[in-house]
């Protein structure tokens, strides 16, 4: 769900239609986790040539967003602390 602030915002719509692309197909999608002493690495794949398109769309979007300081759902608490926290992370 958007919020109001994002209504109006063409980029945050783009980005929720193809946030709902991967959720739809998330059974096509593998996600690994590995712990580190400073977080965590994560790595998400897909053997769907358009799946891993859209993963790899979606990383340049958030990616960008994160940059921007222009969050998305910014009515659930982790996305909101992703911003306000001064923590470094790195897209690849």
């Amino acid at each position: 769900m958007l919020g109001r602030e994002d209504m109006m915002d063409p980029e945050a719509q783009q980005d929720m239609m193809d946030i709902r692309q991967l959720l739809m197909q998330h059974e096509k999608i593998s996600r690994r986790v590995e712990n580190l002493e400073n977080g965590v690495k994560t790595r998400t794949v897909s053997d769907g040539p358009q799946i891993a398109a859209a993963i790899r769309t979606h990383v340049r979007q958030m990616n960008d967003r994160m940059k921007e300081n222009k969050p998305i759902r910014q009515m659930e608490p982790v996305f909101r602390e992703l911003l306000r926290m001064p923590i470094k992370l790195s897209f690849k």
